[in-house]
């Protein structure tokens, strides 16, 4: 597959849950690129005019402005080469390191540092930092330069640097579609996680992706979707990582919100920074696209705006786009799930025929056809120029991945039929016509249907005369028909293409082209045309001659045309492609009198693939019937190709051709033929003409022929018998035409007309004999070939009718389908047996084939490793270290490779021993050479070294996938035990893995510890070590939830400074007042509850009056004052308002003021912890959770109860001790 221009570089693909192409609805509904972006432009706000005091940012907010109102690369274009030339040496610190960029790359505004942080992480080269690593201070700026590609650290390269640059940034986590994600599945958050950045320029936030700015994979292939090869066969796909490019890629510096939001999603929705945020249902259903390319192709979806799309019951499906702007071409790429691949070359299927795009004009439209069912990758690729309008960044001549679909076929069509081959990789006119100046004048759209299995298409050539060469192809064979070579022709200043269909069915007609003057270059593509044609043309078994026998229909060259303007010709018809249905055509030419035309016809012959030239008798000119020109009578022996020669005779016996036509016979020949009379020298076109009767050159015996002719001013005419003396026949004058009978007396003999001495006309004489056999052999030969004719009728009506009731099979399809749920469930795979019995054996084909694939598949045994082991003492050490730290399946796989080595090993020595004694354990040559058992033992140890380093590579991997710290710390011991090479990319990866392990684990610990001692500083001190760390992005990831909820802590703290209770405004005096009422009103008496309560009294303890009135008394007016927000419980709280939320102020004023103060005081003090705690939500603390956060005796309680309601709850303390406490007994 090509090339994706973004994708994450260190991500492993996994299998996740797939979308359901059902559940999606409308297909035509949901977001594109210009959607998106029209409703940013006019919902979106205006960046404040006014700049932002400083130490202030403003919140996220919908731009309505573009990146190009904000940035040129132009105006930035010197920085990059400034960029470059800055190195970090062994002293620079972060700080020293930042100015000295900033500094060199003259930067003033946050652009201009934002663009040379982007510039300097695209071109950071490793090599550039020397291979030194003792005098690198760690994560100095040298040190993450040399450690930047191994370890993925753009991002937090990018962000130490603009921090330092002063430049205002928010690091913005979510999710991306990256290599990892499968087009068509729902996102994974352990897989799709990723991070990137919004900084503030100019007052709005726009985004960079300093990951995916730097560095992209080229040639990676997921493994899942193979490829048909030409032949059908299976090309297995095989997954592979590709290769990382290092670049800048302009496409994710300031990148617009309404593209971004196509590859990242944030968890924030604010952070999309569009009007109206996507919820991510909606960014997992939108098109898989690439913004830039598709904006600079200009293409815009019209009909599938999801990225998965379901095939009609129907088996077609036709995606529609359109393009604005320059014309590019296009190709569409079909690929089939693994899961659903079978033995294509058997069946002769190749995908590519299964799949169309076609243009008509601006209008792109994809046709796809599964041949079976199954899942199926669609992806459509645009031609790159090379220039900034089409895709820049690409090679000129190199296709780019534009949009991908994942296609649902439950059901194949039972009328599936493979689309011919094409040269060009749409159908219709598009950019290869658009760049050689061809344009569409009778047929604009890519398919056409033939009307009686032919049609002539109109095209016009912009500037220069162009010379055509076109192939007509089947959709059974992949070889040009070289017996149906398209007609072309060049009249009036239009381009004419003549196609004649050999029989029903699909065809592609392929048009090339060059310059008429530039004989020497090649034909170049210019389009392909899909045809359609329910019928043979009339005749089709007959082959058509190819155009280098013909030479040129029409006028042959400029000249012929001239000599043709010049004699004033008009012929008729002027069309020089004719389709005989008569056993007999006329053709008429009109031209000024002096002037004269004469012919030539020929019958191609296909054996041979060469002209014969037919006798005179069947071709026939002379004056028209009307003014002035000449008139060719063809008559027709056989039906097939016949080429008419027009000439221009010239004074001096010479003659010039002027004109072809081709004329394809396919009459009804019932009759022999009856050739026309032999022309004689006084015959001369247009001067004579037959005005009536005549025209058989073969007479009846006894049949006297009535003949009425015009000769002009020639002379007189007479007739004679030829060899027969009667003497001569005369002739009269009527008019200005000469009468008489053509006498059939002497069988045998010839009859002429002559005039002035000269032979006009000469006719023959048949005898009784020759008649009779002539009929004979004509009845039989018009019964043979009116039968074949007959029989040709009813296979094209067959073919007629077959393709009808596909067609009606077709429409039946999309009327089911269009009823809805009924249909459905019908033709659901699990439905298959309801089926028609008529297209069930194919499906049970396709299914049977299918479960064969599988079943293969999954029977097919997994091939066993090396057959080698360790060494003995490797091997002990190896197995104990396994068995120790594995699970009970891990012990037995275990056991079972020991096993293994062991006869491995036995057998080798075995080996061995037989070996040495065939040798006699000489050397292989003198020298010094290596013997043969040193070089068996050898290459044992490099067998058994690969073997130990796979198995480290599992453990490390075994340990990640648990994400347990020991495990993985004893794998990477083993590894470094074992001195593997510590900069193996998997190894580094797990050393980071565990310190950010590490580091949350300490994290947790900060957060119990802070919790407990009120401090935030131990969250202040882990949250600087991490943030000193430099981390891959998706390790800052799965850190980032634990990093959010210690930010969450640290911050509680902070507010603990800043919220305050409002001072209680109360004087001793009021206070004392209060306490002396004997008996207050029940409002007062619960507004003294909550206070106490918040205070930290048991609500047990205040619920009569008379323990509430020595509490009050005991508490100064101080004590209120000094209560901390921090150390009253949310749910203590809660319980506090909830005590008094159905009173009203105004009726506890009325009671008491001192109660009104204690009661405001009180909505103040629990306004104050909720803020504190941000815990809106939590339940007010009961009874039983009092006592325990008031840690209150169980003995306490029940004195309380006892004195409340006059018993005692028995506890555990008064049944140990035998007795009921303290007062008086409970009633009995």
């Amino acid at each position: 597959m090509a090339e994706s221009p973004e994708q994450d570089t260190n991500r492993s693909g996994q299998a996740g849950e797939e979308i359901n192409p059902e559940s999606l609805g409308d297909p035509s509904v949901g977001f594109t690129l210009d959607e998106l972006r029209r409703v940013q432009m006019t919902r979106g706000r205006k960046p404040p005019k006014s700049p932002l005091e400083p130490g202030t940012r403003p919140l996220p907010y919908p731009s309505n402005r573009c990146r190009a109102d904000l940035y040129r690369p132009e105006d930035l274009a010197h920085i990059g080469p400034l960029a470059r030339q800055v190195l970090p040496t062994e002293e620079d610190t972060w700080e020293s390191f930042t100015r000295t960029l900033m500094d060199t790359c003259k930067c003033q505004t946050d652009l201009e540092k934002v663009r040379a942080a982007f510039e300097w992480v695209g071109q950071a080269d490793p090599a550039r930092a020397g291979r030194d690593a003792e005098g690198r201070k760690k994560d100095s700026p040298l040190d993450i330069l040399a450690r930047c590609r191994q370890e993925k650290l753009f991002s937090a390269l990018f962000q130490r640097i603009i921090a330092y640059a002063d430049v205002d940034y928010e690091l913005v986590r979510g999710y991306k579609k990256g290599t990892s994600y499968r087009v068509g599945q729902r996102i994974e958050p352990n897989r799709d996680r990723g991070l990137w950045f919004a900084v503030l320029i100019d007052g709005e936030w726009r985004f960079v992706d300093a990951h995916w700015g730097c560095c992209h994979v080229s040639g990676e292939n997921s493994g899942e979707w193979n490829r048909i090869q030409e032949d059908g066969g299976v090309q297995t796909s095989t997954r592979t990582q590709g290769t990382v490019v290092y670049s800048c890629n302009e496409t994710y510096f300031l990148t617009d919100p309404w593209k971004m939001i196509f590859k990242h999603f944030p968890e924030r929705p604010e952070w999309q920074l569009l009007p109206e945020p996507l919820t991510k249902d909606q960014f997992e259903q939108l098109p898989y696209l690439f913004p830039d390319l598709v904006e600079a192709f200009g293409l815009r979806l019209l009909s599938h705006k999801k990225s998965v799309a379901l095939v009609p019951h129907s088996g077609r499906l036709s995606i529609e786009l359109e393009e604005s702007g320059e014309i590019h071409e296009y190709m569409a790429l079909l690929y089939i799930h693994s899961s659903d691949t079978i033995n294509f070359r058997q069946k002769q299927i190749k995908l590519a025929r299964f799949l169309a795009v076609k243009r008509a004009g601006n209008q792109l439209q994809i046709e796809v056809y599964p041949p079976k069912p199954g899942k199926y990758l669609l992806v459509l690729q645009g031609h790159s120029d090379g220039s900034p309008a089409a895709g820049g960044s690409a090679a000129a001549g190199q296709m780019m991945d534009l949009v991908h679909y994942v296609l649902h076929c439950h059901r194949a069509s039972d009328f599936v039929e493979p689309m011919p081959e094409n040269q060009a990789d749409e159908w219709g006119l598009g950019a290869r016509a658009e760049k050689i100046g061809v344009e569409a004048v009778s047929h604009p759209d890519a398919e056409i249907r033939l009307q009686d299995g032919e049609q002539t298409i109109q095209l016009r050539a912009k500037q220069d005369e162009l010379e055509y060469r076109c192939e007509l192809r089947s959709q059974l064979d992949t070889e040009p028909l070289a017996d149906y070579e398209p007609l072309v022709w060049h009249q009036d200043g239009f381009d004419l293409v003549h196609v004649v269909a050999p029989g029903a069915g699909r065809f592609g007609l392929a048009i090339r082209a060059r310059r008429r003057s530039d004989k020497e270059s090649q034909f170049e593509p210019v389009c392909d045309y899909l045809l359609e044609s329910e019928v043979g043309a009339d005749g089709s078994e007959d082959p058509l001659p190819p155009m280098r026998l013909i030479g040129s229909l029409a006028c042959p060259d400029e000249a012929a045309a001239a000599r043709l303007k010049a004699m004033n010709a008009r012929p008729e018809p002027k069309s020089p492609y004719i389709r005989a249905s008569e056993p007999e055509i006329c053709l008429a030419w009109q031209h000024r009198p002096t002037e004269r035309l004469s012919a030539e016809l020929y019958k191609f012959d296909a054996g041979s693939a060469s002209l014969r030239r037919l006798p005179d008798g069947q071709l026939f000119n002379q004056g028209v019937d009307v003014g002035d020109g000449t008139e060719f009578r063809v008559r027709f022996a056989e039906n097939g190709c016949h080429l008419l020669r027009l000439f221009a005779d010239a004074d001096d016996s010479s003659r010039e051709l002027v004109y072809t036509y081709l004329i394809r016979s396919c009459a009804r020949l019932d009759e022999p033929l009856v050739a026309f009379p032999t022309r004689g020298p006084a015959w001369r076109a247009p001067a004579c003409r037959l005005e009536s009767g005549g025209l058989d050159g073969e007479l009846a015996p006894g049949c006297a022929a009535p003949i009425r002719l015009r000769v002009g001013d020639l002379g007189e005419v007479n007739g004679e018998n030829v060899g027969v003396f009667a003497g001569e026949t005369p002739f009269q004058l009527d008019g200005d035409c000469w009468t008489g009978d053509l006498p059939a007396e002497a069988e045998g003999s010839r009859f002429e007309l002559r005039c002035g001495g000269q032979a006009l006309l000469s006719y023959r004489v048949l005898t009784e004999a020759e008649l009779r056999r002539r009929e004979e052999a004509g009845g039989k030969e018009a019964e043979a070939r009116n039968r074949r004719r007959d029989e040709q009728s009813e296979q094209r009506e067959a073919e007629r009718q077959e393709r009808q009731r596909q067609e009606e099979g077709r429409r039946k399809e999309a009327a089911e389908e269009a009823a809805g749920g009924g249909a459905k469930k019908q033709h659901r795979p699990g439905s298959a047996a309801s089926s028609k019995s008529s297209g069930g054996s194919k499906h049970d084909g396709g299914a049977a084939a299918e479960e064969k694939s599988s079943s293969s598949k999954s029977a097919s045994p997994v091939k066993k490793s090396g057959q080698s082991s360790p060494s003995k003492a490797r091997e002990s050490r190896f197995r104990s270290r396994s068995r120790s730290r594995s699970r009970s399946h891990s012990k037995s796989q275990s056991r079972s490779r020991s096993r293994s080595r062991s006869r491995s090993e036995s057998s080798a020595d075995e080996t061995g021993r037989r070996s040495g004694k065939a040798v006699g354990g000489r050397k292989e040559a003198a020298g010094g050479g290596e013997s043969r058992d040193e070089r068996k033992a050898r290459k044992r140890e490099e067998r058994e070294k690969r073997e130990l380093r796979k198995y480290c590579r599992g453990q490390l991997l075994d340990a990640l996938r648990r994400k347990k710290m020991k495990p993985l710390k004893r794998a990477m011991d083993e590894w470094e035990e074992n001195k593997f090479s510590l900069n193996d990319d998997l190894f580094i990866f797990s050393k980071s893995y565990y310190r950010m392990m590490e580091l949350r684990e300490k994290l947790k610990d900060s957060i119990r510890e802070a919790k407990a001692k009120r401090d935030k500083e131990y969250i202040g001190k882990v949250l600087e070590e991490i943030n000193n760390e430099f981390f891959m992005d998706e390790i800052l990831t799965e850190l980032d939830p634990d990093v959010r909820r210690a930010l969450e802590v640290y911050r509680r703290f902070d507010r603990i400074d800043k919220i305050t209770i409002k001072p209680l405004n109360l004087d001793e005096k009021s206070k004392l007042e209060l306490a002396s009422y004997s008996s207050p009103d029940k409002s007062v008496h619960i507004t003294c509850m909550s206070v106490l309560l918040l205070m930290g009294y048991y609500e047990k303890r205040t619920r009569k009056w008379r323990r509430c009135q020595p509490l009050i008394r005991a508490l100064k007016v101080a004590d209120f004052n000094r209560l901390d927000p921090a150390s009253v419980h949310p749910a203590i709280a809660a319980r506090a308002r909830e005590l008094v939320s159905n009173l009203d102020v105004k009726e506890v004023a009325l009671k008491s003021a001192a109660a009104a103060a204690f009661f405001d005081w009180s909505l103040n003090a629990v306004t104050a912890v909720g803020d504190l705690n941000d815990d809106s939500d939590t339940k007010p603390a009961s009874i039983k959770k009092q006592k325990k956060l008031f840690k209150v005796s169980a003995e306490e309680d029940a004195d309380l109860d006892w004195e409340d309601k006059g018993k005692r709850v028995q506890t555990a303390n008064a049944n140990s001790a035998g007795g009921r406490g303290r007062g008086r007994p409970p009633r009995r």
